[in-house]
């Protein structure tokens, strides 16, 4: 590999810069830094703001436009706009982290909680019209994942099998569609949260509790198998308290 002569200029990796300022701006418009009609700062006030050569500002506001976060007006500027749910998906995993890199609690919180009522209800449609092949496929899935334990990453892709199968369980063409949009947040939260919880046989004894309600079609049950899990993951992460009526089991 040829070495760099002294006093030559590194180039930057455009895409990577351009990436990160994209994120950036993405969690200013989410944030409402810059309100939907707002007009953003010109490219070279964002380029001397972050330390970057114009045309890789306007390599972000292309990524931008392509995901409808902003729209361009020749002559007059970049003007923010609404992002809506399903075009702020691609922004969730900008979110879930502070600048620094930390974990932004206040936003993983409520992901939390739309998540938890979002699984309760698809296990209890899932327990309900699951097939043989479904269940049987769980089962399968969790026999892998339990031979993979000290394989971290394995496991999260195993953990969205599960979750993916108990989607189409459900048969609920909402529910499939919803979770598609969500699937890589989703992803993102099992390597951040559900493998957060240290015990191991925990974990387990949550995935067999899920199977044992599918097994008996028990609805109720199996909500009570994913809120109880729930309780474990937040009581793990110390996120305080659980908002009312995310914890709302069956007697």
């Amino acid at each position: 590999m040829a070495r760099k002569k002294q006093g030559e200029r590194e180039i930057p990796n455009i895409r990577t810069s351009s990436e990160e300022i994209a994120n950036q701006l993405t969690r200013k418009l989410l944030e409402k830094e810059f309100p939907p009609g707002s007009k953003l700062p010109p490219e070279r006030e964002l380029a001397v703001q972050f330390g970057v050569a114009r045309n890789v500002v306007r390599e972000a506001i292309k990524r931008l436009e392509a995901m409808g976060a902003v729209r361009s007006w020749q002559g007059s500027g970049v003007y923010a706009q609404d992002i809506d749910f399903l075009r702020g998906v691609s922004a969730f995993e900008t979110l879930m982290r502070n600048e620094d890199g930390s974990v932004n609690v206040d936003f993983l919180r409520q992901v939390l909680e739309f998540r938890g009522y979002f699984m309760r209800l698809v296990v209890r449609l899932a327990a309900v019209r699951r097939t043989d092949e479904h269940l049987g496929t769980i089962k399968r899935l969790l026999v892998e994942w339990e031979a993979v334990r000290d394989d971290r990453e394995r496991q999260t892709g195993i953990t969205q099998e599960i979750y993916r199968t108990c989607v189409m369980a459900a048969h609920n063409g909402v529910c499939e569609a919803l979770f598609k949009s969500v699937e890589r947040v989703s992803a993102e939260l099992v390597r951040l949260v559900v493998q957060s919880v240290p015990d191991f046989s925990q974990r387990k004894k949550a995935y067999e509790r899920l199977v044992d309600a599918m097994e008996q079609r028990d609805a109720a049950l199996a909500e009570l198998a994913v809120v109880r899990f729930a309780e474990s993951v937040e009581a793990s992460l110390n996120l305080g308290h659980t908002p009312v009526g995310l914890v709302h089991t069956a007697s």
